[in-house]
């Protein structure tokens, strides 16, 4: 046998055998080669019609290692009726045994060591090289198809005296008996084709005769798999170990048809509305259009986040009595908001890009207040040397029996610094701030789900209380320390944004909305939050930025920023978006006070739109005539065009919010519900362990008791099926193993 054989091989012929993980080693040792057509008829005796170029698979014989035939697996057979005809050929009447792979002589001499019959060639390859590593002592043996386990092995009479072949087991079938285990492993479609399937009950009956301790596996059915060889490439080592592992007291049905249709999970989340620009302010919808298309991610992140934007920069600034008589109602415009996405969909980008002008306010009163503080320590030292002198002054006239003169005026404070964005305090120190910035502030959490865990946290009440009050806007909050002495804000108001992961927000809300001591309303506060479907296309954006879009954003940030507090905005709607306003309100207690099955959450939530919508429609006409520079009156009237704006981005965030409200399940289902959505990616083989599932560390998933208890209520919806235990062929303790349901897979 030439050593060299595997240099005979193409590139092509490399690539393949080694996607297969079969060495170039073992390439060699069987002798496999590359042959022309002319080598092929003359040198191996193939014929036939048709080109005979291909790869030679040689046949020896274990005892004496000398060859006996060959098998030829052609580069271009015959097509006929859409099928390959005639791919592998051997010489004309030679079938006379079966293909051992190079090393298999001292394993057939010990009958502790189990055979496995496959069909092809390269199957019986590819599992001998994956028995290598790891560390498994089989054989496998090739039969050259279905039905190559029988040959002709000579002539009898029949009925009629006529001489006719005789078929029997193919030399080589033998070392298949006498109790030796023996795993019969066919293609895919013997659950599906019944020639194939016949030969296989042949085989088995045939196996039975003689004696051998006989296991029939079954290969899942995965796509693109067909036998044992795509199998290892596609689903891993560890995935064909399952196959050797799961009993076969009985055939296990791998055809669709022998298996149930799975259950639906109702993890599908209910549409939502599509994000229209038109309800957002013209002059921030150039700077939604631009962020979003350069990011490529869906409109409804950006304008989320310039709504809260705008609210942050309003605050106490401005307020709207909603009702057109009674004026005891007012509405603060602070707002709480939050964009749900999955890891990568840039949201922090987004967020940074949309706050820009926010962050460049913030920095310009940073530089103001140095100024204004070296101001006031230049005054400081003036009135500390006046002071003095009067001091020393007083002494004198009080020695003399005198009055002292007037003290110097001690009038000056120190400059307050003007905040604007938070990103990470203290709820200490944000109080602390908000007594220099009574106006309010915007906090801004990039990750969310630390901040919500922060507040369930024992021993931090006393926080979770003050962002309570933050969010209406207009209650005061006095902290008491020992030390630092009290600090009261006669109104506290917080304007608050995040992201959060869609898995995150279930793991939070699940345990949050089931009437627990946590369940008091907190998240319901977030009434600008948004969970768009993933965008199905991508296209490559490298442009500049749309400075004029961006300048209109900064012109009205900067405007809004410095409405007086003093004197602030006292708006109230105009007549006809009064009436609009009416309308809707009354649209809005129908649904909270008339539906029914509706999870209570969601009705909490929906309770809060009765202040959004006057708000964006204030912060909205805020927006518009910032832009144009138009004078701001501190009664101004809210016209219908920013109010039905307000509305329909109410009804466009409703639509989010049941989608939002509609994933909160219990713990068990929502974590069988990720692993559904995990097998129908193809994340896990169509044969896996419940020890695959945990060791991947998903949420919800990252322990055997977990992982045990979503695989059960998916067992239940038959989307997989549990084997029964049983030993390997390297012995030890077996794994409990799962087969997934093949219409799973096929499934919309």
């Amino acid at each position: 046998m030439s050593t060299t054989a595997a240099a005979q091989l193409n590139a092509a012929d490399l690539r393949m055998f080694a996607n297969l993980r079969i060495s170039a080693e073992l390439l060699a040792q069987a002798g496999i080669r590359r042959v022309t057509d002319a080598e092929a008829r003359e040198e191996f005796g193939i014929r036939g019609d048709g080109n005979m170029d291909g790869i030679i698979f040689p046949y020896i014989n274990p005892s004496d290692d000398h060859r006996v035939t060959a098998r030829l697996r052609r580069d271009n057979p015959e097509v006929i009726d859409g099928e390959l005809k005639r791919k592998y050929i051997c010489p004309f009447g030679d079938r006379r045994i079966l293909y051992f792979p190079p090393g298999t002589a001292a394993f057939l001499t010990d009958p502790t060591v189990p055979v496995v019959l496959v069909e092809s060639e390269k199957a019986a390859l590819a599992l001998t090289a994956w028995a290598a590593r790891r560390g498994w002592r089989i054989v496998v043996i090739a039969m050259g198809g279905c039905w190559g386990w029988r040959a002709t092995i000579g002539k009898t009479a029949n009925p009629s005296g006529e001489h006719v072949p005789e078929k029997g087991p193919t030399p080589g079938l033998e070392h298949a008996a006498n109790g030796r285990k023996t795993f019969v492993l066919l293609d895919v479609n013997v659950a599906t084709n019944e020639k194939v399937r016949a030969a296989c009950t042949a085989l088995v009956q045939q196996l039975q005769r003689q004696r051998a301790d006989l296991v029939a596996l079954d290969l899942p059915s995965v796509p693109s798999v067909n036998g044992p060889d795509d199998f290892v490439v596609l689903c891993g080592d560890e995935a064909m170990a399952l196959v050797f592992e799961r009993p076969q007291g009985k055939p296990r049905p791998l055809a669709s048809s022998d298996w149930p249709d799975p259950s639906p999970l109702g993890d599908e989340l209910p549409p939502v509305e599509p994000f229209d620009s038109r309800f957002i302010p013209g002059s921030f919808r150039p700077l939604i259009e631009d962020v979003s298309e350069r990011m490529q991610i869906p409109q409804d992140y950006a304008a989320a986040i310039t709504v809260v934007a705008l609210a942050g920069c309003v605050g106490r600034r401005a307020s709207i009595r909603p009702k057109a008589v009674d004026h005891s109602w007012r509405v603060t415009p602070n707002i709480w908001g939050a964009n749900i996405a999955p890891p990568g969909y840039m949201k922090s980008p987004v967020l940074r890009s949309v706050t820009l002008p926010l962050a460049n306010i913030e920095e310009l009163w940073c530089t103001e207040h140095e100024q204004e503080s070296e101001v006031y320590e230049t005054e400081r030292e003036v009135l500390e040397i006046k002071r003095q002198a009067w001091r020393e002054e007083s002494k004198r006239y009080i020695k003399k029996g005198g009055d002292p003169t007037a003290a110097p005026d001690n009038t000056i404070k120190a400059p307050a610094q003007k905040r604007l964005i938070l990103t990470d305090s203290t709820f200490e120190k944000l109080h602390e701030i908000l007594s220099d910035n009574p106006a309010g502030v915007l906090v801004i959490r990039d990750e969310l789900t630390g901040w919500l865990a922060q507040l369930d946290k024992q021993g931090r009440e006393g926080e979770r209380a003050f962002y309570l009050q933050g969010w209406n806007g207009d209650g005061g909050f006095t902290i008491d320390r020992i030390g630092r002495g009290s600090i009261r804000v006669p109104a506290v108001c917080i304007s608050l944004f995040g992201n959060i992961q869609p898995s995150r927000l279930r793991s939070y809300l699940s345990p949050a909305l089931v009437g627990g001591p946590d369940d008091d309303g907190l998240f319901q506060r977030f009434q600008i939050i948004v969970w768009p479907d993933p965008p199905r296309e991508w296209k490559l954006v490298d442009r500049a930025p749309d400075n004029a879009a961006l300048a209109v954003a900064e012109k009205v940030f900067n405007a809004l920023s410095r409405l007086s507090l003093e004197q602030p905005i006292d708006a109230c709607f105009a007549l006809p978006a009064q009436k609009l306003f009416f309308k809707w309100w009354t649209e809005l207690e129908g649904k909270i006070r008339g539906e029914s099955g509706v999870h209570p959450a969601m009705l909490a939530h929906l309770s809060k739109y009765r202040s959004l919508m006057p708000s964006l429609a204030l912060l909205f006409a805020l927006a518009d005539l910032a832009a144009v520079d138009a004078p701001i009156a501190a009664g101004m009237t809210v016209g219908l065009d920013h109010a039905r704006q307000a509305a329909g981005y109410c009804n466009y965030l409703e639509s989010h919010a049941r989608r939002i409200y509609a994933c909160v399940v219990s713990p068990e289902t929502a974590a069988a519900r990720d692993l559904a959505r995990h097998i129908k990616a193809g994340d896990l083989p169509a044969l896996f362990s419940t020890r695959d599932v945990y060791f991947r560390g998903w949420s919800g998933l990252d322990s055997p008791e977990r992982a045990r208890a979503a695989l059960d209520l998916l067992e239940d919806a038959a989307w997989v099926r549990k084997a029964e235990p049983s030993t390997s062929p390297s012995g030890g303790r077996p794994s409990e193993t799962w087969v997934v349901n093949p219409k799973v897979m096929h499934a919309k």
